[in-house]
């Protein structure tokens, strides 16, 4: 690994995620992504986060304002959000609550209520297919986005080790703020380091 990579700059992760499954045998799903943002916080990286669950739309959204604010309210940076949501091809996302109902949410009710509101930010999706017959550019533009990430496949659990890598890449290059040039040096580099994990997961990594 070259000099360039030792320079962390702590770009904080907000995220969001369902309830992954219903619970079995008595058991609760612990399903989430939370052990690899303590690992990126307590590591080398010292990346801070913000971990919420959401079993409805509403409590999404709720999350969502909070995310969208939340630079006017901490001095630490929160410029990629999470979102940990079942998901389908046709760009829905999928709450699942703890009774095992689920909500759906479409990423264009998201990009509306989005709207305006990523400029410098990262958006990712980590549910199945989320981003293949979604219209990134659209949502690009109507949220000032500067980068869209997600699957144009199905993944399972699997799926957290190149999402570990790919956060924590987020954190590489440049100088303190994450810019269009650093997510551009983290596509490249997960391209070429990680090719097999980038295609059997179909992940992309759109740049407005």
């Amino acid at each position: 690994m070259s000099q360039r990579y030792y320079t962390c700059h702590q770009r904080g992760i907000f995220s969001i995620e369902t309830n992954w499954y219903q619970s079995e045998c008595g058991q609760e799903d612990a399903t989430s992504i939370r052990p690899i943002l303590q690992l990126l916080r307590d590591g080398y990286w010292r990346v801070p986060f913000i971990s919420r669950d959401a079993g409805t739309s509403g409590e999404l959204f709720h999350y969502i304002d909070k995310w969208i604010n939340i630079d006017k309210q901490k001095d630490v940076s929160f410029p990629i959000l999470y979102l940990g949501f079942h998901g389908s091809k046709q760009g829905e996302m999928w709450l699942e609550t703890e009774s095992g109902k689920q909500n759906m949410v479409n990423y264009e009710v998201l990009e509306d209520h989005l709207w305006d509101s990523c400029a410098n930010k990262v958006v990712h999706f980590a549910g199945c297919s989320v981003v293949k017959d979604m219209d990134v550019k659209k949502f690009l533009k109507s949220t000032g986005a500067m980068a869209v990430s997600g699957y144009t496949e199905d993944v399972d659990c699997d799926a957290y080790a190149f999402e570990y890598l790919y956060l924590q890449y987020l954190q590489y290059f440049g100088q303190k703020n994450l810019t269009k040039n650093v997510v551009e040096n983290v596509r490249d580099e997960l391209k070429e380091r990680y090719k097999k994990f980038y295609e059997y997961f179909g992940f992309r990594l759109h740049i407005a």
